[in-house]
């Protein structure tokens, strides 16, 4: 049997590794002497697994997207006595061939300092091969999880049953009632108070509440409010603690607060400007491979993003959920991103695929810093090119011949901090 799970604090909140210095320590504990060893690693688009922080921080620097979320955290952990090291290294390769990890760096350790044997994957959230960043929905979760169990089938090792893996999720607040020896009407108040910290609207909590296990019945002819919980008891909100703070216009009066709040996050300069950073890159890079709008818009709706381009209106707007929308009349240098700039550069694009295709393309780069950024960009998938020799990877620059041995030179020069391009200011 086989648990995956995204690695979470003590609170069960998704661990953020959003610093060079998270993303560093959690690298190197899951390499820890004392929790594995060499024959128990493992990964994809690393060459040396000595060097994983390195070689990923390499792959941000060509893709220019060296901040926000470095990694991701995943943990395939097994029942006590079920499997064996080699078992799980080799249920941990066969994981990895899943499509949603292509192009993606990962380094993964099989520990065995616990009687459960489990396996840490850390992933680049910077794509090898297209630069775009990690994104997974919570189907994209489950599916990973049905497939790990798929493998435990083949196997031989147990897999829990829909009614067993529900059973064993506990939310916090049922920690907390069971911990503090409270009543089901306690432990429902406790999750009417985690939903009502963060619903904007009445069918934001109605969601909420459904998440955590609870039909809601909120009915504009009816005084009270009515929550059910799993095992069909109800309760309603007038015998709540303190019920005055649980009336309908008490929690609708708490939307309002929580959607001004997270509005005014919206607008705070640091928060907005992070978001606007975040989709001038996204559209930047779809903006350098796209060969037309259709193609230009699907990229980014890949990406998480509504793209609206329409004929009639002047400018692009492109928004995530939970976040303000951005317009390409945002983005510097504007000229650049106008839409007929931006159809120009499809139409550019086109006819350097067609040359290239042709063998007639010749990269000529004015810019000393695009120049720059593009050797870098073969210098890595080169790299990369000789743990995976069955990938091409049709970059050209003008140092396409460098020999396998010059590149090792290059990352040898990299660890002493000193000599390479991609360092310099």
């Amino acid at each position: 049997m086989a648990i995956v799970k995204v690695a979470t604090d003590k609170n069960e909140k998704e661990i953020k590794y959003n610093t060079k210095g998270k993303m560093r320590r959690v690298i190197e504990y899951i390499n820890k002497p004392v929790k594995t060893y060499p024959g128990l690693q493992g990964g994809r688009y690393i060459n040396n697994y000595d060097n994983t922080y390195n070689e990923m921080m390499l792959t941000k620097k060509a893709w220019g997207k060296t901040n926000g979320r470095m990694v991701i955290h995943l943990i395939q952990s097994f029942a006590p006595g079920e499997s064996n090291p080699e078992q799980v290294k080799e249920i941990a390769e066969r994981f990895l061939q899943h499509e949603k990890f292509k192009g993606f760096q990962i380094q993964y350790a099989v520990h065995t300092d616990t009687e459960k044997l489990h396996t840490h994957y850390i992933i680049n959230t910077v794509n090898v091969e297209t630069g775009y960043k990690w994104q997974m929905a919570t189907w994209e979760l489950e599916e990973l999880k049905g497939y790990s169990d798929e493998l435990c089938r083949e196997y031989g090792l147990t897999v829990l049953t829909e009614e067993k893996k529900k059973g064993n999720k506990k939310s916090i607040t049922q920690q907390k009632a069971e911990e503090q020896g409270k009543s089901w009407k306690m432990e429902t108040q406790l999750s009417v108070d985690e939903a009502l910290k963060i619903a904007t609207n009445r069918a934001d909590f109605i969601s909420i509440m459904s998440k955590q296990g609870y039909q809601v019945k909120w009915f504009d002819g009816s005084k009270y409010v009515t929550f059910t919980n799993k095992n069909n008891q109800s309760v309603r909100n007038k015998l709540f603690d303190s019920p005055e703070q649980y009336t309908k216009e008490a929690m609708i009066k708490k939307f309002k607060e929580n959607s001004k709040e997270q509005h005014k996050e919206y607008r705070d300069k640091g928060n907005f400007s992070d978001i606007r950073k975040t989709t001038f890159f996204d559209v930047r890079d779809a903006l350098e491979i796209a060969t037309g709008k259709d193609e230009f818009i699907s990229i980014l709706n890949a990406q998480g993003y509504q793209v609206t381009w329409d004929d009639r209106h002047k400018y692009v707007t492109f928004k995530k959920d939970g976040h303000q929308a951005v317009r390409n009349r945002n983005f510097y240098p504007g000229e650049k991103y106008t839409k007929e700039a931006m159809l120009k550069k499809f139409e550019k694009n086109m006819k350097k695929e067609e040359e290239i295709e042709s063998g007639k393309y010749r990269n000529v780069v004015a810019d000393a810093g695009e120049q720059r950024r593009g050797d870098l960009l073969y210098l890595l998938t080169s790299f990369l090119r000789l743990s995976n020799p069955k990938d091409n990877y049709p970059h050209q620059t003008h140092i396409r011949n460098h020999s396998a041995a010059a590149i090792r030179d290059y990352m040898a020069e990299a660890e002493k901090g000193k000599g390479i391009d991609w360092e310099q200011p």
